[in-house]
């Protein structure tokens, strides 16, 4: 839709309103008339362009009073004569273009318009002065109103196009700060696209950072939750295991106690039958000792006569040896051998008794503050071995009772 530039109506110019086609009058009306209006005296209030049209008919008398002079037609034509100006095509947006000049009109009318706005309005000294001066128009009068009109179009339309030019320019820099805000706004948008981007893309990060963190979590919750239904398991187990642990304890301590109990009976009845059998054996082992020590005087008796027996028979002739200067080189008999062969026997089994003496005291010095009845058979032959080294004691070297002791020990033990 195309907008038609108006002109401005300025209350300083002369408007003749647009009428149709006056009606015929007589020459004589009008000769008569216009005699009339002449032979009467001109007042001083007559306007400026009254007293001009009278200079224009005293210098041109002739005028063509007879044509009439069509004022519609003329303002058109001036008016067409103008650029019409469509204020849509300099524009490259939809806006509607504003005038920046004052009005006195209203807004501008839609299209279809044109012929009523170019209608003007006649004031009523205007009117009253045509009523006068219409008849007596002539072509003098019409072209200076004429050329009046078309300077005031002129100035009116170098004032129009100045307007048009400095709104063009106003739309320029209108459009060019429009660019500016536009590439600023898209520079803000891009830039802030980019910020948004980044936030995503770090926020994405973080995200997936966090989600690894949870399966993590998970994972490890997870595990902790077998673990505690492990150790909850391990838990009832352990409680189980501690009740029967007390109850095996509980019957441990009876059985201890009742072992206890056995063995401190079966002690004090050993060291009844030991200290019974220890008399007796005292008294049995006197009586062998002596049986045998009369057995060896009668063995001794008997060898010493048949000694006694060979001394007295006659030896036989046998030379003499010459004797040797070194004595160790003296021929032995069989008696000194046999001699020196006991006697080396008897160091080394009394050799053998002193360090088997000696342990077997250090063995009962060491147990003698211990209650050896609860360790079976080595308290037992603790025991034995302590009594046995008692009677030693006792006897002060005794050594055939005391083999005599020991030996029928261990004959009552077995």
């Amino acid at each position: 839709m195309s907008l038609v530039s108006h002109r401005k109506e300025s209350p300083g110019t002369k408007v003749i309103k647009k009428r149709g086609r006056p009606p015929k009058k007589n020459a004589a009306k009008s000769k008569a008339k216009f005699e009339g209006e002449t032979s009467k005296k001109r007042s001083a209030s007559k306007s400026v362009e009254d007293q001009r049209a009278a200079k224009v008919l005293k210098k041109e008398p002739r005028a063509n009073i007879g044509k009439k002079v069509d004022i519609r037609n003329a303002i058109l034509a001036t008016v067409v004569a103008h650029e019409i100006i469509d204020l849509t095509s300099d524009s490259e947006s939809d806006e509607a273009m504003l005038r920046h000049a004052k009005q006195a009109h209203p807004s501008p009318r839609p299209e279809g318009t044109i012929v009523k706005d170019v209608d003007w309005s006649v004031t009523t000294a205007q009117k009253e002065e045509s009523t006068y001066d219409e008849d007596d128009l002539r072509p003098d009068s019409a072209t200076s109103v004429k050329n009046d009109r078309e300077s005031s179009s002129a100035v009116e339309l170098h004032k129009v196009r100045s307007d048009l030019q400095v709104t063009r320019e106003e739309m320029k820099k209108l459009l060019q700060d429009t660019e500016k805000r536009e590439a600023n706004f898209q520079l803000q948008r891009t830039k802030s696209e980019t910020e948004t981007r980044q936030q995503i893309y770090r926020l994405t990060k973080e995200l997936e950072a966090e989600w690894d963190k949870s399966r993590t979590l998970t994972a490890e919750q997870n595990q902790l939750r077998e673990q505690v239904q492990r150790s909850e398991v391990a838990k009832v187990k352990c409680v189980g295991l501690e009740n029967e642990l007390r109850s095996l304890q509980g019957r441990y301590d009876k059985e201890k106690k009742a072992r206890e109990e056995e063995q401190q009976t079966h002690a004090n009845i050993l060291e009844d039958i030991i200290q019974s059998t220890s008399k007796e054996d005292v008294s049995d082992g006197q009586s062998q000792a002596n049986n045998k020590h009369v057995q060896k005087l009668e063995d001794d008796n008997a060898r010493l006569t048949k000694e006694v027996q060979a001394l007295k028979a006659v030896p036989p002739f046998r030379s003499v040896p010459t004797l040797s200067p070194v004595p160790s080189l003296l021929p032995s008999t069989d008696d000194d051998r046999r001699d020196d062969n006991i006697r080396k026997m008897f160091i080394k089994t009394k050799r053998q008794y002193d360090v088997l003496y000696s342990a077997a005291s250090n063995v009962a010095a060491c147990t003698r503050s211990l209650d050896v009845s609860s360790f079976g058979d080595f308290g037992r032959y603790s025991k034995k071995l302590r009594v046995v080294l008692e009677i030693d004691k006792e006897s002060q070297g005794g050594d055939s009772s005391n083999a005599l002791v020991i030996r029928k020990s261990d004959d009552e033990d077995d």
